[in-house]
C-alpha cells in the first residue's frame, strides 16, 4: 500500500512538473517565434529570438558608443531640438518598413501591423470596449 501511495505521488509530481515546464517553455519558446514568424510575413526584419538574452549584447554596444561620443548639451533648446529630431527619425523608421495590407478586422492572438489612417479607424472600431461593469441584457 505504500509502494503505492508512493508511487502514485511520484506519478503526480512528475505530471504537474511537466505541465509547468511546458507552460514555461510555451511561453519563452514557442510563443516568441510564432510572433517573430508572423512578423516576418507581414514584412517585418529585424533580428532573430534569442532565447533569454535576447538583444542585451548589441544594446550594451551600442549604449557605449553612444556615451563615448556623448556632449555636454548647453540649453533645454538643444535637447528640444535633438528629442525632436529623434522622433522624426523613429516616425519615419516606423512607416518605412509598415507598409503592409493588413485585414481590417484582424481578430487574432498574432500581432497586425497597422500603417493607414483607415486601419487604425477600423481597428478601434471593431475593438471591444470596455467601459466598466455591464449590466446584463
Amino acid at each position: 500500500m505504500e509502494l503505492l501511495l508512493s508511487a502514485v505521488a511520484v506519478l503526480s509530481c512528475t505530471v504537474v512538473l511537466t505541465i509547468y515546464a511546458w507552460k514555461i517553455l510555451n511561453w519563452v519558446w514557442f510563443v516568441p517565434r510564432k510572433l517573430e514568424k508572423s512578423l516576418r510575413q507581414q514584412g517585418f526584419v529585424g533580428n532573430p529570438y534569442r532565447f533569454l538574452l535576447g538583444d542585451v549584447k548589441e544594446m550594451t554596444r551600442m549604449a557605449k558608443q553612444a556615451y563615448s561620443k556623448m556632449k555636454p548639451i548647453r540649453s533645454s533648446i538643444e535637447i528640444s531640438r535633438k528629442l525632436l529630431q529623434k522622433n522624426k527619425e523613429a516616425a519615419t523608421d516606423a512607416t518605412a518598413t509598415s507598409n503592409t495590407p493588413t485585414p481590417p478586422s484582424h481578430h487574432s492572438p498574432l500581432p497586425a501591423v497597422v500603417s493607414s489612417p483607415w486601419q487604425h479607424a477600423q481597428a478601434l472600431k471593431d475593438a471591444p470596449v470596455a467601459l466598466g461593469p455591464q449590466s446584463p441584457e
